[in-house]
């Protein structure tokens, strides 16, 4: 299976997160908000979950092996 960040038709909310011999670690950060971390040794996704609206939003930070750092808002 290929890793990856896979998104909805509209190109930005997210769909799906697959990636092989991963580690996982969920923290809560508030009330609202929860931190999902994916890590394997190619790549370092993070994962911010929260609703403050009633509908779910979730921002993606994605640090590669490059330490290359990108910012994804969903």
């Amino acid at each position: 299976m290929d890793d990856r960040l896979a998104y909805n038709e509209d190109g930005k909310t997210l769909d799906e997160v697959v990636l092989s011999n991963a580690s996982v670690h969920l923290e809560q950060l508030d009330d609202t908000i929860f931190m999902l971390r994916v890590e394997n040794k190619e790549h370092h996704w993070h994962l911010r979950i929260g609703s403050r609206s009633g509908r779910a939003k979730v921002d993606a930070w994605v640090y590669e092996s490059s330490e290359v750092e990108s910012d994804i808002n969903l």
